[in-house]
């Protein structure tokens, strides 16, 4: 039985009934089919045990982001154009895939690998290696290898996918591996409020509140805590704020690579007084003294204490 959203912004995906839950690790996902509200981005967690393996696969309809939680991580990426890659992740690096890449993912450390991946589609669609071989004759894949059919008559054959697979012995990392690669980078208070991408989120750490404002002029005020995740539609006015302890920890991923925001700060800058004074209908005097601002902050500091939303929790 799939968890309710609290929200239609917002809903727990560590809560969320794995897809896939075995010794090996757990798969677990948010798409449009558990959160309609979503368009161009969906989210995962994946768990992988030690020396567990996500089995080589690709994504039909979407690009990939991951964020590394905890663990050590070897990824191989075969891309297009014959493009083949091998680095470590290990926690607060990601790495990205493009569409239609083959890759895989195995823990090659002692603990857990626990990773919170994006999807530039609101719902994704994989093919495994596994099941591609399954769906091709001994003779096509002993023509397509240059050998005989014979040769592949002792492999497990099923067109569907097994998700996580686990290794055999000791783990082989190219030496190369610990070199800096284009897929892999490192990553390492209140958000802009507006912006012109899509935006999903993930809390691993800390608690937080959310209000996000709909065209319809209604406010949607929620609390979130470690384990869930929230969309926020393209340019809709929105602000997260810790409301627990001294700081959260939020995974972000964006439809765009390089996300734009337009922010309340730059907005006061960008309209003169005069402006402003007739849109809130009171006198220029009685305005605040708006601080100049021609980048908007992407985190600021609490001034004030937190106040009661404005919208029912």
């Amino acid at each position: 039985m799939k968890s309710p959203p609290h929200s239609k912004h917002a809903i727990s995906l560590i809560n969320a009934k794995p897809f896939y839950d075995t010794e090996l690790g757990s798969l677990r996902r948010i798409t449009q089919d558990d959160l309609p509200i979503l368009k161009n981005l969906s989210i995962k967690r994946l768990v992988l045990a030690p020396g567990s393996i996500r089995e080589p696969h690709w994504h039909a309809n979407c690009n990939e982001l991951a964020y590394c939680i905890s663990g050590q991580v070897l990824v191989s990426i075969l891309g297009n154009g014959n493009e083949f890659s091998n680095f470590t992740i290990s926690s607060g690096e990601m790495f990205h895939i493009e569409s239609g890449s083959l890759h895989h993912i195995e823990n090659i450390g002692d603990e857990e690998a626990v990773f919170i991946i994006a999807f530039r589609h609101e719902r994704p669609k994989d093919f495994s290696l596994h099941a591609s071989f399954g769906a091709m004759t001994d003779a096509v894949l002993g023509n397509t290898y240059d050998l005989a059919s014979s040769h592949f008559e002792k492999l497990t054959r099923s067109m569907a996918p097994k998700y996580i697979v686990k290794r055999d012995g000791k783990p082989n990392i190219p030496s190369t591996a610990h070199l800096p690669n284009r897929h892999k980078f490192d990553v390492e208070g209140m958000l802009p409020p507006v912006s012109d991408t899509v935006e999903m989120g993930y809390v691993h750490k800390g608690k937080a509140r959310m209000s996000v404002m709909d065209p319809d002029g209604s406010l949607d005020t929620y609390y979130l805590k470690p384990g869930d995740c929230y969309f926020i539609p393209a340019a809709y006015p929105h602000q997260i704020e810790c409301v627990e302890g001294d700081e959260i920890h939020f995974v972000i991923f964006f439809d765009q690579p390089m996300p734009q925001d337009v922010g309340y700060r730059t907005s006061a800058t960008a309209m003169s007084r005069e402006v402003l004074a007739a849109t809130f209908g009171i006198k220029e005097m009685d305005l605040p003294t708006f601080p100049v601002t021609v980048k908007d902050p992407l985190i600021v500091g609490r001034k004030n204490p937190v106040d009661k939303p404005t919208s029912k929790l």
